[in-house]
């Protein structure tokens, strides 16, 4: 009797080694303050340079993403809030196809923001499926520079 053998597929190889090799990092960005970040979710590290071969495992596989949207705000009081929104995708999708979707669900949290106290945006994104504590999200995002801007009088925002 012969055994059986699973028929090997390359493609299907490199979605596992790239699935795992992803396992704790996040792609963050806030606009303005320059490119996207990769985030070490597990020691909570940003790493400023990001090697090509991990943004060849972002960008040319399909993932489950889930993507948490925020819009940063001042109050009268000048204390900062976050209002977010957590988006999953029920297919795999490449990054690139995430970015249309993110865009027009970014959009329509700013509209439904208070003008007057919006200071920025921001989002994060991962791989896998991820459910996001505010207070973890509102901190990764504060440490790529989302309260980094300044408002004056006439409501102009300004890269500090």
């Amino acid at each position: 009797m012969s055994k059986r053998r699973k028929s090997f597929n390359p493609r299907k190889q490199a979605s596992s080694i790239a699935k795992f090799a992803l396992k704790n990092l996040a792609i963050a960005s806030v606009p303005g303050q320059g490119p996207c970040h990769i985030i070490d979710l597990k020691n909570n590290r940003t790493q400023r340079q990001i090697s090509r071969q991990t943004y060849d495992l972002f960008n040319e596989n399909r993932y489950r993403w889930t993507v948490l949207i925020a819009v940063f705000g001042i109050d009268h009081l000048g204390q900062y809030y976050m209002k977010s929104e957590e988006l999953v995708s029920q297919e795999e999708y490449f990054q690139l196809d995430m970015f249309q979707i993110r865009t027009d669900k970014h959009k329509s949290l700013i509209s439904r923001f208070n003008q007057s106290q919006l200071l920025s945006v921001g989002w994060i994104a991962t791989p896998y499926d991820k459910i996001w504590d505010e207070e973890e999200a509102f901190q990764v995002l504060e440490g790529i520079g989302a309260l980094n801007f300044i408002k004056d009088d006439t409501n102009q925002l300004y890269a500090a």
